[in-house]
């Protein structure tokens, strides 16, 4: 089990359906609808998807703009009407109602409190919040453009300065999200989610103060806002609860599904030809 595995704890910041539009295919637009079946399938809540690392959120919107593009071609083969296709559809209904009759075996699975306690217990170093920290940021294409842009939040402070900044993210960040977020970031730790530049930059930093010069990175040019620095912490045993059912309920379901799949294959008549 490894270490920071309720990393994903307290770090989740809500997106509204269909609300942001990420780039356009030919007019299309592509939102969350497109990114939300690549995101997930990697593993990955949606509402998580604000966290991923500038390189992360190019890497899915380029899967999700290439999907659409593949998607309107073979659309336009007439596909639709070819054996190929109405054998694949086939295969998927079936495919779905294993998956359904799947589902409902699972969940009849119970865990007692007593397990999930002990599980919390064997495995607390694991349930620990990293420190983390907290941002806005604009992302400039020069370095000119950020020193600029730097120049006119000099001196302003609080809120000030959290609604002049965030006006600016809106109007010259080229991150895609700006326009929605105002360059709002949810919290993250030092390291393995951030860009390393701007993680380094932004711990540094006091609470309530703006990079007094741009950070490059390979994205571009970047203007920090330090808007807070939450200190590592042990996660409670009922914020922990959740996390563990569904974990352990995982596995239950593994066992119970393969023991299914054994018996099913012993009572059954199969004939090798």
């Amino acid at each position: 089990m490894k270490k920071s595995i309720f990393l994903a704890i307290g770090l989740t910041i809500a997106i509204n359906a269909n609300a942001t539009v990420f780039a356009t295919v030919n007019g299309e637009k592509i939102t969350e609808a497109e990114i939300s079946p690549i995101v997930t399938s990697a593993g990955v809540d949606l509402v998580d998807f604000p966290k991923l690392n500038d390189a992360q959120k190019k890497s899915v919107i380029d899967k999700a703009i290439e999907f659409k593009l593949l998607f309107n071609e073979a659309k336009k083969s007439g596909i639709e009407k070819k054996d190929v296709y109405k054998t694949q559809i086939e295969y998927a209904k079936n495919l779905a109602i294993i998956n359904a009759w799947q589902a409902q075996q699972v969940s009849q699975i119970k865990i007692s409190d007593k397990k999930l306690q002990d599980f919390y217990n064997q495995n607390k170093s694991d349930f620990v919040e990293p420190e983390l920290v907290k941002i806005k940021h604009i992302i400039v294409n020069k370095d000119e453009d950020a020193k600029n842009i730097i120049t006119q939040l000099k001196g302003l402070k609080g809120e000030e300065l959290t609604k002049k900044f965030s006006e600016i993210a809106v109007e010259k960040s080229i991150e895609p999200i700006a326009k929605q977020s105002g360059g709002d970031l949810p919290p993250f730790p030092r390291k393995d989610v951030m860009v390393e530049e701007v993680s380094n930059a932004a711990f540094a930093m006091k609470k309530g103060e703006i990079s007094k010069t741009p950070v490059k990175s390979k994205f571009g040019y970047h203007v920090i806002l330090k808007e807070d620095q939450i200190k590592q912490r042990q996660v409670s045993f009922i914020e922990a609860k959740p996390f563990i059912e569904n974990l352990l309920r995982q596995q239950e379901a593994e066992n119970v599904l393969r023991k299914a799949s054994d018996d099913l294959r012993k009572k059954a008549k199969i004939e090798y030809k």
